[in-house]
């Protein structure tokens, strides 16, 4: 092991840290290695927390609320708690824990209201359960209660569970219901409903049941506990409870003696009242000394008392090691009780002193199981709320009613609930006896590839130059979790609700859902690490594209993630590093000049096809699933810089030559593939002969044709783009001028074998004149938009006859080459006369040809595995210039351009064809979900209702892209341009780079930390000496501080093999 000194001294201070600290390390419990856990992230951003306290009653249940939690949260099944004795407002009861969970990056504490009015604020990375304990009625719908009775000797009768004790040293927080320590849970009264610290808000008093003061007797709830050190009853009349007490704060790990021997002498309705550090005889003051000893009688000897708390809506408190935030108390009338919420945030990594309230909060670790409150640290009972079969399918969020059984049903669900028959009530989807939930994190980081920038976009309105984007998708922030494996009431998947901070437009513009599953979780919704390769999803929707044609210049270069030009792929879409072409025969207007070959790729799942216009002036339309791959040919000076010609100098010399794929020239791909026009093994470049708007649309038109002109003879073929013509036979007659007689064959190649379709057509044609040709027909004459192709005289010497093969490119046009389809989506020069560049589109059927009947042509479809067809330079060994995720300094939330005026020189590879498949597509099914039971608090109906959810566009094509070699400091071979938007990024659409050396999902991934089955012991057991040796445990502790190849668990489990073997 080659450690430098300051490595290797850095791993001994750090293994006598660990020895030091060694049995705290493992007090927690620790999650089992595991390489089959899969984990799910959630990001988190600055202080980004849910509305507290909350101020809707619906806030705490519906996912789509505007109090919800603004970045990513994970909603649990709820659990469901059914107990002889349970009892509101007198009527037998049931109660359902709410839970849902995120992650806040800084979260500035406490949350709440303190014993002091100003309290300091601290900031921590935590990790925040918010729980919500309701109560439901026989038939499980929503119910409340008071506290007492009506009339004036009014009885409590509003009894409930609810965790109030730290039983356990095990976890942190609060962890049980057992009050006096004798092993059973105790219940909860309601004692009072009010506002009690004038805020306006909802507290509630609430208390154990009647105990028994004895000798040693210990009565805990919530922050404070209570040990009898002595009691006596004195008698008179009233009697009077006479005791002598120890007064603990429970807000820490350790219980802290507050009141030792505090002695009070008490009437029955009287109270000892507790705070932080205070205690005094008198009422409980909210939030001050919220925590009371209440004497409730006597007999004979004996007294009783009960313990209790206020609990204050916004209130902060402490209970071993752990904050509890009160988010909500709500009922539906003035002095009713339906539910409470509250909020557990947790630190992690560290401790947190809050110095000023004498508090620390205790932090949990990674790989450590996080302290939950009962019933989920527990057995319990679960509903199963998440991913029920249902026949809804709508497009945007929309709430339906729950739990009102088969009223409705219909054949196989209901007429107005839409859920499946066999699970519209609540009963029907309990699940018994589930385990406790063991979850854990493990480990955090910031997602580099949200941080990133595209290079090079044309710059048309400020300089005529470039500019470039720096991208910043937020929030960036996340934290792995990983949940457990749930039963499920139909045996399918969806045990967790995720709710994203991303938005899909597409429905309506809600929150990105899908239901998340340990068995399902290896899968992300984007990038996908398989056996031997990774793969990168692109999401498309029915026939959304890319506008067609472009209007604005700057469309097909930039990504426009703030949607200001509008016409970029509105659904998913792949941007290319550039190629660069250097090649001897380029010229704009007689200046040496280069090309730039820009392109994207996106997925139609129902192209309206042919794209554009073609010789038929109303054609059929067809619909096929295709992968659209977009190429812009771009002219740029010495410089690099944008440049643009016309297509002859002031004297009629024709002065812009270029370099544009226009043959197929290989059997082994579909469409254009080549630029050899005469068949010599030698690629020809075009010359651009006219600019204008030839078929009077309004549009840009060019002319192009063969930069050489090529002699006719017997037996030559020419082809270019849609046609080829071969010649039979061809004379020079004498005149002035001198006339070309010919007799040639001429095919159509807009389909898989070429087609003949003007056999021995003779033609007679001076200099200058022209042979045309369209998709049937072929005449002597100029080209025109029905007949674009042609074969123009250009000289004669002697009995030799020299000419051009050419053709009209309209722009919104389709045509069609090899049975491929070119679609021009623009044809742009800044001039009326110039051309700057023009972007072709190629969209490729997937599995099955399309047969546009009615044009007698046949698009050849590509099989999934089949390496995709791609326009030159692509197709072969080419240069290319990396223009994507460069180091930069700018680091803005928003997407903001700069001038671009880097050196383009320093950044050209020489890289390989390019090797693109597909590998299949699929419905994301995890994005067609729904939650049950979420809170209907309306003015006309108090219940349940459902949320149907299907976050759009759910249909996806996985593409294998090739690792490309980068720029130093860069890792990002390809700008994905997601549909979902970023509010946090001022809107902008979702946008990441993608390597294909990286396969890590931006949300689901596989667990990691151990191979092959074998725990870390086993992988660091390496010296043939059984147990782990220091030379070993030192390489473990290196692997988790130096490289970070495995996580705190794994270290300390291999510690624990060193130090206990």
């Amino acid at each position: 092991m080659n450690l430098s000194s300051k490595k290797l001294l850095t791993i001994v201070t750090a293994v006598m840290m660990v020895t030091t600290i060694f049995t705290m390390a493992l007090t927690p419990t620790m999650a089992e290695p595991s390489d089959t856990d899969n984990k799910l992230r959630l990001y988190g951003e600055g202080n980004l927390s849910a509305a507290f306290p909350y101020t809707d009653p619906e806030a705490p249940f519906d996912p789509l609320n505007i109090e919800a939690p603004p970045k990513d949260f994970v909603v649990f099944n709820p659990a469901y708690i059914q107990l002889p004795g349970l009892y509101v407002s007198n009527v037998d009861t049931r109660m359902k824990v709410f839970a849902r969970q995120w992650f806040v990056p800084e979260l500035v504490e406490p949350v709440g209201r303190v014993w002091l009015d100003d309290p300091n604020e601290y900031v921590s990375e935590d990790v925040v359960t918010e729980y919500t304990y309701m109560f439901v009625d026989k038939h499980d719908l929503p119910t409340y209660g008071t506290a007492m009775s009506p009339g004036p000797h009014g009885s409590y009768w509003t009894r409930f569970w609810m965790p109030t004790c730290d039983n356990d040293d095990a976890q942190i927080g609060i962890d049980g219901c057992d009050v006096d320590f004798d092993g059973d849970d105790d219940w909860t009264v309601l004692r009072r409903v009010g506002d009690f610290n004038g805020d306006l808000r909802k507290d509630i008093a609430i208390s154990t049941e009647t105990f028994e003061l004895v000798k040693g007797e210990k009565l805990q709830f919530l922050d404070h506990m209570v040990e009898v050190v002595n009691v006596e009853v004195i008698s008179g009349t009233p009697p009077l409870i006479s005791m002598v007490v120890d007064i603990y704060y429970l807000g820490n790990d350790e219980p802290e003696l507050i009141a030792p021997n505090y002695m009070a002498q008490i009437l029955p309705g009287g109270y000892v009242r507790s705070g932080r550090h205070t205690t005094n005889n008198g009422p409980p003051v909210a939030i001050y000394e919220p925590w009371y000893i209440k004497a409730i009688a006597t007999g004979g000897e004996r007294a009783y008392v009960q313990i209790g708390r206020i609990l204050c809506t916004g209130e902060t408190f402490f209970v071993d090691g752990a904050e509890y935030d009160i988010a909500m108390i709500y009922g539906p009338t003035p002095n009713s009780l339906k539910y409470l919420t509250i909020r557990n945030p947790i630190p992690e990594h560290d401790d947190v002193n809050l110095e000023d309230l004498s508090v620390i909060k205790e932090m949990v670790a990674d790989g450590e199981i996080m302290p939950l409150l009962p019933p989920f640290n527990r057995v319990h009972d679960m509903i199963d709320d998440i991913n029920i079969p249902d026949c809804a399918d709508d497009p945007c969020p929309l709430y339906y009613p729950d739990n009102i059984g088969d009223v409705d049903d219909g054949l196989v669900c209901g007429d107005d609930d839409r859920l499946v028959n066999e699970y519209d009530t609540v009963q029907e989807r309990r699940i018994n006896d589930v385990d406790a939930l063991e979850i854990y994190f493990p480990g955090k980081a910031i997602e580099p590839r949200f941080d990133t920038n595209l290079w090079e976009i044309l710059d048309e309105e400020d300089i005529e130059g470039w500019k470039w984007l720096d991208i910043h998708t937020m929030p960036e922030f996340y934290k792995d979790f990983v949940y457990p494996a749930l039963p499920d009431c139909d045996d399918g998947t969806g045990d967790f609700l995720l709710v994203s901070s991303w938005e899909a437009p597409n429905s309506c513009g809600e929150r990105v859902m899908f239901v998340y599953d340990q068995e399902t979780g290896i899968l992300d919704i984007y990038i996908n690490d398989y056996e031997g390769y990774n793969a990168l999803r692109l999401y498309g929707e029915d026939g959304l594209s890319a506008a067609f044609p472009y209007t604005d210049p700057e469309a097909p270069f930039d990504p426009d993630p703030m949607n200001v030009i509008g016409e970029a792929p509105p659904k998913d879409f792949v941007t290319f590093n550039p190629s660069l072409v250097r090649k001897d025969c380029i010229y704009v207007s007689n200046e040496d000049a280069k090309e730039k070959v820009f392109v994207r790729q996106w997925f139609v799942p129902e192209l309206v096809e042919p794209v554009g216009k073609v010789w038929l002036p109303n054609p059929n339309h067809y619909v096929s699933e295709d992968v659209v791959t977009e190429y812009t040919y771009m002219f740029i000076d010495k410089h690099y810089q944008p440049t643009y010609g016309t297509a002859m100098g002031p004297g009629g010399s024709y002065w812009t030559n270029f370099w544009l794929p226009i043959c197929d020239n290989s059997d082994e791909q579909i469409g254009i593939d080549g630029l050899d026009i005469d068949g010599d093994g030698a690629d020809d470049c075009v010359q651009l002969r006219a600019v204008g708007d030839f078929d009077g649309d309004g549009l840009k038109d060019i002319d192009i044709a063969s930069h050489a002109n090529f002699e006719l003879y017997e037996g030559e073929e020419l082809t270019f783009l849609d046609h080829k013509v071969v010649v039979k036979n061809v004379e020079v007659i004498s005149g002035t001028p001198p006339l070309i007689s010919m007799m040639v064959d001429i095919y159509y190649l807009g389909n898989d074998e070429p087609e003949l379709i003007a056999q021995n057509f003779v033609a007679q044609i001076v200099p200058g004149e022209y042979v045309s040709a369209g998709r049937h027909t072929v005449f002597n004459g100029a080209p025109d938009f029905q007949e674009p192709w042609y074969m123009q005289a250009i000289s004669t010497g002697g009995d030799r006859a020299y000419v051009k093969v050419g053709r009209l490119l309209h722009m919104g046009e389709t045509f069609f080459v090899d049975a491929a389809e070119y679609d021009i989506a623009m044809i742009y020069g800044p001039t009326a006369d110039s051309l700057k560049y023009i972007t072709i589109r190629n969209p490729i059927p997937e599995h099955y040809d399309v047969n546009l009947e009615d044009l007698s042509v046949i698009k050849k479809a590509v099989m999934d595995n089949e390496t995709l067809p791609l326009l030159p330079p692509l197709n072969r060994d080419h240069d290319m210039i990396d223009d994507i995720d460069l180091p930069d300094v700018p680091d803005d939330v928003c997407p903001v351009y700069y001038p671009d005026d880097s050196d383009v020189e320093s950044r050209i590879f020489a890289i390989p064809a390019l090797n693109i498949t597909f590998t299949g597509k699929a419905i994301e099914p995890r994005f067609d979900t729904n939650l049950l039971e979420i809170l209907d608090e309306g003015y006309m109906y108090e219940g349940w209702m459902w949320l149907d959810i299907h976050t759009m566009p759910d249909f996806y094509k996985e593409f294998v892209y090739p690792e490309l070699p980068d720029v130093p400091d860069s890792n990002g071979d390809w700008l994905v341009t997601s549909s979902f938007t970023a509010p946090n990024s001022c809107d902008a659409r979702v946008t990441f780079v993608y390597d294909a050396a990286n396969g890590t999902g931006l949300y689901m991934n596989q667990g990691n930390r151990t191979t092959g089955g074998e725990n870390c012991c086993d992988i660091y057991d390496t010296n043939g000496i059984d147990g782990i040796q220091k030379e070993e445990a030192v390489a473990a502790i290196a692997d988790y501080l130096i490289n970070g190849t495995i996580d705190k668990a794994c270290a300390v489990e291999v510690l624990t093999c060193y130090f206990f073997p």
